[in-house]
């Protein structure tokens, strides 16, 4: 593991535009970066697409451990212009929970329907102990049950690493939700 200092960075990345630690990790989101894989790379061919940071806590010195994007980051779900994935994050143990609440999709079981404008998602990813080291896999992609047009799901994310509360914040109030 090594220190990391976002490098390249851009203003328009928006690198701290949320935070989240538990007091092991924090994970830091940059809703505006570009890259498709690459935190350091100079190219940005998916603007706005977002990305998130995480480090571990060693002392008052943060290790870098991981770097996550949408699973999808070539355009289809999770890493168009705009879906600013990064805009809220959450951490507790081994998960993280990154938001895109500008993500358009309908069905939670596909990464590939973009039916509903702005309707917004959830990722979850899970560290695992590698050979190599940590990483952080994606694990699960969350929608509302009811996608609405700029519901914006994902405005707000926790966790506490068994249960995951989303906000959505242009979603039509139904059974509690919105």
């Amino acid at each position: 593991a090594r220190s990391h200092h976002k490098q390249f960075a851009q203003a328009t990345d928006f690198l701290g535009w949320s935070l989240a630690t538990d007091g092991a990790r924090t994970i830091v989101g940059a809703a505006r970066e570009g890259s498709v894989d690459d935190p350091a790379g100079a190219s940005n061919p998916a603007p706005s697409s977002g990305a998130a940071y995480v480090y571990r806590n060693v002392g008052t010195t943060l290790v870098y451990e991981g770097f996550l994007k949408a699973p999808n980051p070539q355009g289809t779900v999770g890493a168009e212009d705009g879906d600013v994935f990064g805009w809220a994050v959450a951490i507790a143990g081994d998960v993280a929970v990154v938001a895109a609440p500008f993500e358009d999709g309908g069905l939670a079981d596909d990464l590939g329907d973009e039916s509903v404008t702005d309707a917004g998602a959830v990722y979850v990813f899970r560290r695992v102990d590698g050979a190599t080291g940590p990483s952080w896999e994606f694990a699960q992609y969350l929608k509302s049950p009811a996608p609405t047009p700029r519901g914006y799901f994902g405005w707000a994310v926790a966790t506490d690493g068994e249960v995951i509360a989303v906000g959505a914040y242009n979603e039509s109030a139904r059974d509690g939700a919105g």
